[in-house]
């Protein structure tokens, strides 16, 4: 009987199948830890602009608690709008304001814009201001939304 060396079809067969399912499984945990740095990424972005709101509020409380508007004045630059339903700032009145770097651009990682809300709340002269960061648009993985707390 001759000896033939080498590997027959089922062998061959069985170790890609087996290679193709390892590569499958390190994609799935590439892609896995993907979502984490950008949920990581956008979280950190809306933490930033969030903690320049609460210092804008300290800064300018007296003239959000009277819901007073601005734009362009030198000693409150503003744009600030506000209405009898509260007031809303850009992410460029953080900047005009020093609380924010010149170069940011108000966009996240998803490449979504925020809108920033000042709401007061309580009775003179204790007025309470909350500050509420929406997005332009949801952040949809896999066809479900993302939550960032």
């Amino acid at each position: 009987m001759i000896k033939k060396k080498g590997f027959t079809l089922l062998e061959v067969s069985i170790v890609l199948g087996i290679g193709t399912l390892i590569a499958f499984m390190k994609f799935q945990d590439m892609r896995n830890n993907q979502e984490a740095v950008m949920a990581e990424n956008v979280g950190t972005q809306i933490k930033q602009l969030g903690e320049a709101v609460n210092r804008y509020i300290s800064i300018r409380y007296d003239k959000i608690s009277t819901l007073s508007s601005s734009h362009n004045q030198s000693s409150d630059p503003g744009p600030r709008t506000c209405t009898a339903a509260g007031c809303e700032i850009t992410y460029q009145t953080l900047i005009n304001e020093g609380l924010l770097p010149v170069g940011y651009t108000g966009t996240n990682a998803q490449k979504s814009t925020y809108k920033i809300l000042l709401k007061r709340s309580g009775t003179a002269p204790d007025y309470v201001i909350n500050g509420l960061i929406t997005t332009s648009s949801p952040w949809k993985e896999g066809g479900a939304f993302a939550m960032i707390y």
